[in-house]
């Protein structure tokens, strides 16, 4: 939530994984311009899903409280969040703000989390489509999470590393990571399949040395399928997004650039268009040889695919039995015969 609605200035040190077991505070953020949810400054976060709601927030702030691990408490907002409903949460604010020992204390419980999911499109998908919430609307989007494990994932549960689609494309990924460091912009790049262009485009801020900028993306970015539901998101959620259209019409896509949007334009081949930002070269097959070990495949059949893709992802899914979006070119029976030796 934070990392989609926060300005893109705003640092934020939030662990996951198995860096949570490490210690210390559940999250640090330096927060430029506040927001309705995120204050000015420095912010300490305490995270819990506990039923006893109070217990948790008692325990995190006295621990916090004793040693504030370098953290100037004067200078510094305390959060304590929880999934749980805690009806009494403002009764427990005033008590530890009367204190003075923090600058602010502030509580989220699961009603003000609701309130801030309304404004964050992304996570809200992302949240809907997690394990056992069964709450996936039809609402013609997809988070940048859900399209490359789609993507990723083919017959039998086999998977492909998302550096099969950037092998040998660094230039054309650094390009990509320049574009939305900058202003809002209409970021087009040219693949012999839209969806090679978008798989190209996700895996590559999944591969960004800055993790940093790769959770900035994933938590900012939506696959939208059709213009109306474009035209709703880029309108209705003026905080900076990031929009990967699926769909022909081209003339609405400055509404969003115009909003404060990026906007990464997937070109197939067939495509045409007058501004194209970067065209992606051929896969580099040592690269992917590399990559397809990663995937699991032994070295000998990595090399026979590398070799008989003819550098193409789009041909090397077909002979891993993913499905695919075939160019014209590529149903022609005689396609083999196309490939460089």
């Amino acid at each position: 939530l934070i990392y989609e609605t926060a300005p893109l200035s705003t640092k934020i040190d939030m662990p996951w994984g198995s860096a949570t077991r490490l210690g210390g505070y559940d999250g640090k953020v330096i927060c430029e311009e506040g927001t309705h949810f995120v204050c000015e400054g420095n912010s300490v976060w305490e995270l819990g899903t506990n039923k006893n709601c109070k217990k948790k927030a008692d325990d995190d702030y006295h621990n916090r409280k004793s040693n504030p691990l370098g953290i100037d408490p004067s200078e510094c907002t305390f959060y304590f969040v929880t999934s749980r409903v805690w009806t009494k949460k403002d009764d427990w604010v005033h008590k530890r703000i009367s204190e003075g020992f923090w600058k602010d204390v502030k509580v989220y419980d699961a009603t003000i989390l609701s309130q801030w999911l309304g404004i964050a499109p992304v996570t809200s998908r992302w949240l809907a489509s997690q394990k056992g919430m069964n709450k996936i609307p039809a609402d013609g989007v997809l988070t940048a999470e859900e399209y490359l494990n789609e993507w990723c994932t083919g017959p039998k549960g086999r998977k492909l590393q998302p550096g099969c689609v950037t092998a040998g494309r660094s230039a054309e990924k650094e390009q990509l990571l320049t574009a939305l460091k900058g202003e809002a912009s209409l970021i087009s790049i040219k693949a012999p399949s839209r969806e090679e262009a978008i798989a190209f485009a996700i895996a590559s801020a999944d591969t960004f040395e800055e993790e940093e900028e790769k959770r900035r993306f994933f938590a900012r970015t939506l696959i939208v399928d059709d213009a109306a539901s474009y035209r709703q998101l880029s309108t209705n959620f003026l905080l900076p997004h990031i929009f990967i259209p699926r769909f022909d019409a081209a003339n609405c896509l400055s509404r969003g650039v115009t909003n404060g949007h990026y906007v990464i334009r997937p070109l197939g081949m067939e495509d045409r268009s007058e501004r194209v930002t970067f065209s992606l070269p051929p896969i580099d097959p040592y690269e992917l040889l590399h990559t397809l070990q990663e995937s699991g495949l032994s070295f000998d059949y990595a090399q026979k695919l590398s070799r008989g893709s003819g550098r193409k992802i789009s041909v090397l899914r077909r002979l891993l039995g993913f499905p695919s979006d075939k160019t014209k070119w590529e149903l022609r029976d005689d396609t083999r015969d196309l490939l460089p030796a």
